[in-house]
C-alpha cells in the first residue's frame, strides 16, 4: 500500500511539474541533503538503561534527495512542494551487564516525505537573493526492521508508531539565479516530526542452570535531523513560438 502511494505522489508531481512550467513564476528543481548529528537539534546519542541493560542509540550519518516545485504567489512569496526520501542511518550499542553482553548493530530505515511550504525570496545584490521557508511535512513510513544474531541471544526490532505521521521543517539559505542556467542554493534545514516516528525494542537471552532469562528495554527515535542543502533549480522553460499567424 505504501509503494503504491509513493508511485502516485511522483505522478502527481511530474503532473504539477508540467502544468506549473507554462508558468513564469514556477521552478521546478533537485535537492541533495546530507544529514548530520546535532545535540543541540535533538539528533544526538539517546541512552536508556534498564536494571542491567544499557542501550546508546546514535543517528549517524544520513541522507536526503528528491524533487522540489516552487510556486510564485507574489512578487517575493512562494509555496513549496515536493518529494524527498531521506535515509537514517542507526547505529545501536547494547550492554548487558548481567550476562557480560557487549553488542553493536547498524541498521537504516528510510521515510518518504511530502512538504508543503510557505517561502519568502529577498534580492541582496545583482542575481543572489536570501531565502528563508517554513511548512509542514507529511512523513511516510514504509517498514518495520529486524535485526538479531542466530542464535537468537539477541534480538532488535524497531517499529513505526503509524506509517504517516506530520512533522514541521524550516530552511534557510542563499541563492544565486542566472537568467538561462537556473538557479544553485545552499542552505540548512531543520525536520522535526510532532511526535517521536519509531519505537525500538532489545531483547537479550541466556540459558542460565537450564533455565531462559529474558533481558528486555524499549526506547524511542525522534526522527529530527538536521542537514545542509544543496538544490538546482532549471531554468524557465521557454514557450515555442507560435504558427497560428
Amino acid at each position: 500500500m505504501q509503494h503504491k502511494l509513493l508511485f502516485t505522489l511522483l505522478f502527481l508531481l511530474g503532473g504539477l511539474q508540467l502544468s506549473f512550467s507554462q508558468n513564469k513564476q514556477a521552478e521546478f528543481g533537485i535537492v541533495l541533503r546530507p544529514i548530520f548529528e546535532s545535540d543541540a537539534f535533538r539528533t544526538g546519542p539517546i541512552k536508556a538503561i534498564n536494571d542491567d541493560l544499557i542501550l546508546t542509540i546514535r543517528q549517524k550519518s544520513g541522507f536526503a534527495y528528491g524533487a522540489i516545485i516552487r510556486y510564485g504567489l507574489t512578487k517575493s512569496l512562494y509555496f513549496e512542494g515536493g518529494l524527498t526520501i531521506t535515509t537514517r542511518n542507526i547505529s545501536l550499542n547494547v550492554i548487558d551487564e548481567e550476562y557480560d553482553y557487549n553488542i553493536d548493530s547498524d541498521f537504516k530505515f528510510l521515510t518518504y516525505e511530502l512538504p508543503v511550504n510557505v517561502m519568502t525570496k529577498v534580492p541582496i545584490r545583482d542575481n543572489f537573493f536570501v531565502t528563508a521557508a517554513a511548512g509542514f511535512v507529511f512523513d511516510f513510513l514504509p517498514s518495520d526492521l529486524e535485526t538479531f544474531t542466530p542464535d537468537g541471544s539477541f534480538y532488535h526490532r524497531t517499529f513505526y508508531k503509524s506509517w504517516i505521521q506530520g512533522a514541521v521543517s524550516a530552511n534557510m539559505g542563499l541563492e544565486y539565479a542566472t537568467k538561462n542556467a537556473g538557479s544553485i542554493y545552499i542552505g540548512a534545514s531543520f525536520h522535526q516530526p510532532f511526535t517521536d516516528l519509531t519505537i525500538t525494542r532489545i531483547e537479550t537471552q541466556k540459558r542460565i542452570n537450564n533455565r531462559e532469562e529474558e533481558h528486555t528495554i524499549f526506547t524511542n527515535i525522534a526522527g529530527s535531523y538536521l542537514t545542509f542543502d544543496v538544490r538546482y533549480f532549471f531554468p524557465e522553460n521557454k514557450k515555442a513560438p507560435s504558427l497560428n499567424k
